[in-house]
């Protein structure tokens, strides 16, 4: 069929009852822009930002607040986003099953990334920061899913 859509999974690793997997549609990643805003500086001055992505689902537009795992993801993501506020990024989604679960948890992550001189990809993962935006990046995942 020509509206056949076709998903292959990239980079699948099993190692200790977790399998990450990237979509991939046709060889081609879909990427996604991430953005970010300046919204204060710390103690040593250096800027603090907050990250997201404008998306739109049912025909209105969201802001899907980003936050990373902890103080050494932001200054990676420093050196990733260099001196601009946008950045390429593709979603990711990991599962695992936990002992004695019949159920798997699965993880939805935001990777942003940046190719170094020597070609090679420096990556950091970003996450849904309230449960509503877990939700967001979701469902927005299952659109990407379909397009």
């Amino acid at each position: 069929m020509a509206n056949e859509k076709k998903v292959d999974v990239q980079d699948s690793a099993v190692q200790e009852g977790v399998v990450e997997t990237s979509v991939v549609e046709a060889k081609k990643e879909k990427l996604i822009e991430v953005k970010r805003e300046q919204f204060g500086t710390g103690d040593d001055g250096s800027p603090r930002y907050s990250y997201y992505m404008d998306i739109v689902l049912l025909g209105g537009p969201l802001r899907i607040s980003l936050a990373g795992k902890d103080d050494g993801n932001y200054r990676l993501l420093n050196l990733i986003y260099s001196d601009k506020n946008v950045a390429q990024g593709r979603i990711k989604v990991s599962s695992f099953m936990p002992e004695k679960s019949k159920t798997p948890i699965e993880t939805i992550e935001v990777e942003v990334f940046s190719v170094d001189s020597d070609g090679d990809e420096i990556c950091a993962s970003l996450f849904g920061q309230r449960s509503s935006d877990k939700s967001c990046l979701s469902n927005y995942l299952k659109k990407l899913k379909r397009n």
